[in-house]
């Protein structure tokens, strides 16, 4: 097969092997895959295989499933197709997959032949001493990190005769890529005492492979959920395709730090760090692959950070004392519960306060809009979601606030009542009759606000 053109991105180049399946970078490609001695006596191989002179054994039903498993991680997020064929002195896959004792003898847990002519090209082998096969676990990695090669990717940190690239430093880590060796603690460990392994291909993977077979865009189109869990460590990478988006971290207790940018981590979810079954909040261990977009987030109960990416955002801190960016696009950010930190960015934004528990009227208890613009970008703050007039019979329902500027409450009724200190940058709301606020925020840096600047 003819070399061709590597990427110019360094990323990218550092994983290609210059071995492929098609003949033109971006193509899509069908391949065939099977497993040899599975419902047949009669699997052949080329003469000379070390693998087969050795001794090989076959997959299992639950190895041959996660096999599966780790194909269709490679094939959501390029334009691989995989389809399963018999494995007889007739009949073999491009890919095939079996364990043999030289693997173990080597000392490897696995490898695997590029992509190419000859008979062997795209076989898959793997030392009998692997067993548990479940996602996180080392040899469920092990079999995407040898598909990684059987599809074209090389190691991570070495060179091939036509490609010299490599990563290095952090970025040689499974954090980065599964075709590194080099391990990651960012999402724990296992109770065996192993790192928590990938369960996908990893931020640079996904950018090589589809450089090489081109974006999987029929993966998660529709309106995904995306949640985590809060028991056990995970890292992997997160391609989506469209739809309206969310991370929805609600049932965390730990802090999180959600970045919805593009090949950017997050820290999401808990590790067991210490190998007590106690946890503390995973670090950098959720990425979120090139080109792809999430629009809304959720924070869980503990001091979140959510920053958003340049769309419209939908960001909700839940409860907890949260910081929350959105910098570009017309965003909404809803501190919830807490003493929040909130930063529209650039854009037209919203900040909906859905209840006066939202933020209190003390120093300590306070929101803060670090950046509300009522001029240029033309932000508001939404009130719309709180009774303005708690109470039965006439004032039953959402009753809608009233701004009155910089005046103080009326002392006898003030219930849906909203006003201005504009000498502290402090705004007050009441929803019963006296005249001490129920909820209060703080702008930093307005003198002036009118009652365009709310909805009420």
């Amino acid at each position: 097969m003819a070399l061709l053109p590597l990427s110019h991105i360094s990323y990218i180049d550092s994983l290609l092997s210059r071995s492929q399946w098609n003949t033109a970078n971006g193509q899509a490609v069908n391949l065939t895959y099977s497993f040899p001695g599975t419902g047949s006596t009669n699997s052949t191989f080329a003469s000379g295989i070390t693998e087969v002179d050795v001794k090989w054994y076959a997959l299992t039903s639950y190895e041959q499933t996660q096999f599966k498993a780790a194909l269709s991680a490679w094939s959501e997020v390029a334009n691989l197709h995989f389809n399963q064929v018999k494995d007889d002195s007739t009949s073999q896959g491009q890919i095939r997959v079996a364990f043999s004792q030289a693997v173990a003898t080597d000392g490897s847990n696995g490898w695997a032949h590029y992509p190419g002519t000859s008979r062997e090209a795209g076989d898959v082998w793997l030392s009998p001493k692997l067993t548990n096969f479940d996602a996180g676990a080392h040899p469920f990695r092990t079999m995407i990190h040898e598909l990684g090669h059987a599809i074209g990717l090389k190691h991570s940190f070495e060179g091939e005769p036509n490609n010299s690239a490599i990563l290095t430093g952090v970025h040689d880590t499974v954090q980065y890529s599964m075709m590194a060796y080099n391990s990651y603690s960012g999402a724990g460990y296992l109770s065996d005492g192993h790192h928590v392994q990938p369960t996908t291909p990893m931020l640079y993977d996904i950018a090589a492979i589809q450089f090489l077979y081109g974006a999987n865009m029929t993966t998660r189109t529709g309106n995904d959920i995306y949640t985590f869990s809060n028991t056990t460590g995970e890292l992997k990478t997160i391609w989506d395709a469209g739809g309206i988006d969310t991370f929805d971290l609600s049932n965390q207790t730990l802090k999180q730090t959600i970045n919805l940018n593009a090949g950017q981590f997050s820290s999401l979810g808990g590790r067991d760090y210490y190998l007590d079954g106690s946890l503390i909040s995973a670090s950098n261990n959720i990425a979120i692959a090139y080109n792809v977009t999430i629009e809304k987030a959720i924070g869980g109960s503990g001091n979140d950070t959510i920053v958003g990416n340049a769309v419209n955002n939908t960001l909700s801190g839940g409860k907890g004392n949260d910081t929350i960016k959105g910098n570009a696009g017309d965003d909404v950010l809803i501190g919830g519960a807490g003493k929040d930190n909130l930063t529209g960015g650039t854009g037209k934004d919203i900040f909906k306060f859905a209840a006066v528990t939202d933020s209190g009227i003390t120093l300590t208890t306070r929101d803060t809009i670090v950046d509300f613009n009522n001029t240029l970008d033309f932000d508001k703050i939404d009130l719309s979601t709180i009774d303005a007039k708690v109470g039965t019979g006439v004032l039953a329902g959402n009753q809608a606030f009233s701004f009155i500027g910089t005046a103080a409450f009326n002392a006898i009724n003030a219930a849906g009542q909203v006003r201005f200190d504009a000498a502290n940058h402090i705004v007050y709301g009441s929803n019963d009759a006296d005249a001490t606020p129920e909820f209060s925020i703080f702008l930093t840096g307005v003198a002036n606000l009118t009652a365009a600047d709310f909805i009420l």
